[in-house]
């Protein structure tokens, strides 16, 4: 696979996972009738679990499960993703799906900031041009002028900001 299809498949994969976050979160709001979060968020974590699980013994690759290296690095990267989900789904609880995706979705913006406090590297100029006019786009679609600054928009943030430390960890 060259560069190019190698570019593309990824803008694919990104695509359907976008897709498939926004049809998760919107099965989550119509679940938060009748859910607590907490239980929410532990089924649909149970429900992957087991699927992963099915199709790795499918595989026959379960063994490769164990013995896991760096075990504070997973746990870290889980207490990141954990509070990605709980801050998105308690965002859409008071908000709306649209803006708790886009805020979960700054997460890659975060990233080089991330990557620097953590591992020293260099955020080049492009770099911080790009982050700023991705910001200005992510004011676009929220409409602050709707008061949309306020506790709970720094709660929907963090979602995107932990989501870049469970990427980073990866």
């Amino acid at each position: 696979m060259d560069k190019k299809e190698s570019f593309e498949l990824g803008i694919v994969f990104m695509i359907i996972s976008a897709t498939a976050l926004a049809f998760t979160g919107f099965l989550g709001q119509l679940g938060m009738k009748d859910f607590y979060i907490p239980a929410m968020i532990f089924w649909r974590f149970i429900a992957a679990f087991i699927l992963y699980g099915v199709y790795l013994a499918i595989r026959r690759e379960l063994k490769h499960l164990w013995p896991v290296r760096h075990l504070w690095i997973h746990l870290a990267r889980a207490f990141f993703i954990l509070t990605a989900q709980y801050t998105f789904y308690y965002y859409i609880q008071k908000t709306n799906l649209l803006n708790a995706v886009v805020l979960l979705n700054t997460g890659p913006l975060f990233i080089p900031l991330v990557e620097w406090g953590l591992l020293r590297n260099k955020i080049g100029k492009s770099t911080w041009i790009s982050i700023g006019v991705a910001f200005v786009g992510v004011l676009c679609v929220l409409q602050p002028h709707t008061g949309i600054f306020s506790y709970s928009s720094f709660i929907g943030l963090s979602a995107g900001v932990c989501q870049a430390f469970s990427q980073v960890l990866l």
